[in-house]
């Protein structure tokens, strides 16, 4: 981990941009541990221990692929739009719908229905809300979100003209930002295995 930090450094310092560097030193440690991997399976050394190993390993490297993605080419944009109106924002074109309100006990809520659309084909309907509570009379946007491997798609409900219908939209994409959760995973199964088996082995030997 150490050595990768380094090299992530180096490459920053060479390309200027972290997120080829954590793409890079993703690409380096998935070949090794890919390499590493094939030549301890041929010689018959892959045990429990060093299955875990290279698992956390793979994990640390999904990592960096998802702080290079979510982190060098996400996008942010505010809009205001009104029914019927369409936005394009990165690959995805999003269509202001209609506005609601629910009313609960003590708040009331503006919601907006909105179509996101990607090569013209209907991806997802979001409804991100704003919501006023009595007890204290603030207003909190409330995010909706569309989750894929390949990114994260948010929108929040920043404001609304009633009389108007008008909207404005925080919209959020974030590539690649759940291979951060996804690698973490692994990393824990894979130290997790790495323990379980020197308990085991430490008792065998007692």
């Amino acid at each position: 981990a150490g050595l990768i930090a380094i090299v992530c450094l180096v490459l920053w310092i060479v390309f200027k941009q972290m997120a080829v560097a954590f793409f890079i030193a993703a690409g380096v440690l998935s070949v090794n541990v890919a390499i590493d991997t094939i030549i301890l399976a041929k010689a018959a050394r892959m045990h429990w221990r060093t299955f875990g190993a290279r698992l956390a390993h793979l994990g640390v490297a999904l990592i960096f692929i998802g702080i290079a993605g979510s982190g060098g080419y996400d996008t942010e944009q505010q809009i205001v739009m009104v029914p019927g109106q369409s936005e394009q924002v990165g690959d995805f074109t999003i269509v202001y719908e209609t506005l609601g309100a629910d009313h609960g006990p003590n708040f009331t809520a503006m919601w907006a229905a909105v179509s996101v659309y990607k090569n013209e084909q209907l991806v997802t309907t979001l409804k991100p809300a704003k919501a006023v509570y009595s007890a204290s009379n603030k207003a909190f946007s409330e995010v909706d979100i569309h989750r894929t491997l390949a990114s994260d798609f948010y929108l929040a409900l920043m404001d609304v003209d009633m009389a108007r219908q008008m909207i404005s939209l925080r919209v959020m994409i974030k590539p690649l930002i759940n291979w951060i959760w996804i690698g973490s995973t692994l990393m824990v199964l894979g130290a997790a295995v790495v323990l379980v088996h020197f308990v085991l082995t430490r008792k065998h030997k007692v």
